[in-house]
């Protein structure tokens, strides 16, 4: 054997050893199923992450816990009348008078002419409300109209007139709503302000009246500003959950921003990718199947992990909100990064059981899937790595012999 051949040999035998003495310096694409397990339980826990299984029984549970995301602005209500007039608004006001009128004086043709009979009827110049509240009315004085509706000021004027004129009739109609009005902006065809009517228009009917949303509506959020207050959810939820296509009230502020969904798949899966939802809601089960489901040659069925920032309901559902820990939060936002408790669910593709929990159990915006190695994979890396090595040792042994 050569001396060059000797060097090889024991340059193999050195990495030989260092291999040995170290299984875990072996590359991977994240933690093992023992490594997640050990971490979520070690004392050097600074996030505080929580892990459950995931079974039927905790599926159950969390679909119990679905809160109205529009309840925080319907608590607000106020009940307004959108009848009422404000400052802004644009009146026309005409008033009708009998015989010889105030506004519209008739003058007899001779002096044998009798007294005109008849009625006469003036339209008065458009009459907007001022910042107080108040309109300018001829003969009538200055009027507070803001708080009144159209039929009240009639009255008002009406009264005004009685002792100047015989038998004022006034009619009082809106021409511009400046008060009673919902401002609607985003992804939508028309943005704009739109009057508010007797009809007590509701969240969908403001956004059908701004022509609706530009994008998919699964993917599409809407946010509801009342007094300060806002409220956030998607418009597929406003469509299938009554409940959540709240009254608009005057001066509400609605947003509609497209922000699609999409949540992340790490490790022994048939791809590593951010994944769109691209429907309305994604199931656990959908979700691993657009990633091309389990490695046959790397996954562990009994390692798929399940990364989430669990809001504070569900949290408490399971049991793992940390103590003293609010037990209410305003839902998350999709689109923007996710808070609340960290936890990790862990699936058992072994189970059967399981695939029918998966199918019940659907993803939420910036989950992270990830499929741990099978104990054997680390195993076989590391047989391959010494059979790099010692392949050319032996070859040249044999080239020798």
């Amino acid at each position: 054997m050569t001396n060059s051949a000797i060097r090889l040999a024991c340059r193999t035998s050195v990495a030989s050893v260092l291999l040995l003495s170290g299984c875990g310096s072996l590359p991977t694409s994240g933690p093992s199923n023992s490594q997640v397990l050990d971490g979520t339980l070690s004392t050097n826990n600074p996030l505080g992450i929580k892990l459950v299984d995931l079974t039927p029984a905790v599926v159950q549970e969390l679909r119990g816990q679905q809160e109205r995301q529009m309840s925080i602005i319907d608590n607000l209500r106020t009940n307004a009348a959108v009848d009422r007039l404000g400052p802004g608004d644009v009146l026309a006001i005409t008033i009708y008078e009998a015989g010889n009128g105030l506004f519209s004086p008739r003058k007899a043709t001779s002096d044998t002419d009798a007294a005109p009979t008849g009625s006469t009827a003036e339209n008065l110049p458009r009459l907007q409300v001022d910042r107080n509240g108040l309109i300018m009315v001829p003969y009538a004085g200055e009027i507070r109209v803001a708080g009144h509706t159209t039929t009240e000021v009639q009255r008002i004027i009406e009264d005004r007139l009685r002792d100047k004129t015989a038998q004022a009739q006034v009619l009082v109609s809106l021409v511009t709503n400046g008060s009673n009005i919902v401002y609607i902006s985003g992804d939508v065809k028309a943005s704009g302000r739109y009057p508010l009517s007797l009809a007590h228009e509701r969240l969908l009917d403001i956004v059908a009246l701004a022509g609706g949303p530009t994008h998919s509506p699964q993917d599409t959020l809407v946010k509801v500003d009342r007094h300060g207050q806002e409220a956030t959810t998607s418009l597929t939820r406003v469509q299938t959950i009554p409940a959540e296509n709240i009254a608009i009230e005057p001066q509400d502020r609605i947003q509609v921003d497209y922000l699609p969904r999409s949540y992340l798949s790490f490790g022994a899966t048939g791809r590593v990718a951010q994944v769109q939802f691209d429907a309305a809601t994604v199931s656990l089960a959908e979700a691993v199947a657009r990633v091309g489901g389990l490695n046959d040659d790397r996954a562990n069925p009994e390692a798929v992990f399940l990364f989430r920032y669990e809001r504070p309901a569900n949290a408490a559902a399971l049991g793992v909100l940390p103590p003293g820990a609010p037990t209410s939060a305003a839902p998350a936002v999709p689109g923007t990064a996710p808070t609340g408790t960290p936890v990790i669910y862990k699936v058992n593709m072994r189970e059967p059981q399981t695939f029918f929990a998966i199918q019940q159990f659907p993803m939420q915006d910036k989950d992270v899937i990830y499929i741990a190695n099978a104990p054997t994979v680390q195993i076989y890396k590391f047989l391959q790595l010494i059979y790099t090595f010692a392949t050319p040792a032996i070859t040249a042994r044999a080239v020798v012999q």
